[in-house]
């Protein structure tokens, strides 16, 4: 079975959940401006804008606390006219399919998700992403597949040596 991005697996739980309709309008546009660990920065007009319920910024306030409140996200509140920071969750009410899809997907580690900032200089390409993007086997193993941890997709398990190396 294939593993589920942290979103996809967040995006289920919230569909499943008990929330009102606004509250799941506003979650989905939320996870729209989600990174692939779930982390977003969005304002609240644009949440507002996003939900198409024609909700104001009260209704999305409403729903924000909700949200929070059933443990689906963590609101890092600032100061002045910057964005909140909102962090995916998936609270222990949730159903045990969905923790354990979100406890595997938060193992996964994409390769260019280490944690520098946008501005970061990309490194070097390596001479295993050439071969494996001509098609060629990388060490006698299947392309796109890590040899150690034996995941595909770019994607590596917590403790995998080649986590930290990209690729």
């Amino acid at each position: 079975m294939a593993r589920k991005s942290v979103l996809a697996v967040w995006r289920d739980a919230v569909r499943d959940s008990s929330l009102s309709t606004t509250c799941k309008s506003v979650a989905w546009c939320l996870s729209t401006y989600m990174d692939a660990r779930g982390v977003a920065w969005p304002s609240r007009g644009l949440l507002a804008r996003g939900s198409s319920l024609g909700a104001g910024l009260r209704s999305v306030d409403r729903a924000l606390r909700e949200l929070e409140a059933a443990g689906f996200v963590t609101i890092e509140r600032s100061r002045g006219r910057s964005s909140h920071r909102y962090l995916a969750g998936i609270p222990a009410t949730a159903h045990e399919m969905r923790r354990s899809e979100w406890a595997t997907a938060r193992q996964a580690t994409p390769n260019r998700a280490n944690g520098a900032s946008n501005r970061a200089a990309n490194a070097p390409e390596s001479i295993e992403s050439v071969e494996s993007r001509a098609g060629a086997p990388i060490n006698g193993a299947a392309v796109g597949v890590c040899d150690e941890c034996e995941t595909g997709g770019g994607l590596h398990v917590e403790g995998c040596s080649r986590a930290a190396v990209r690729t």
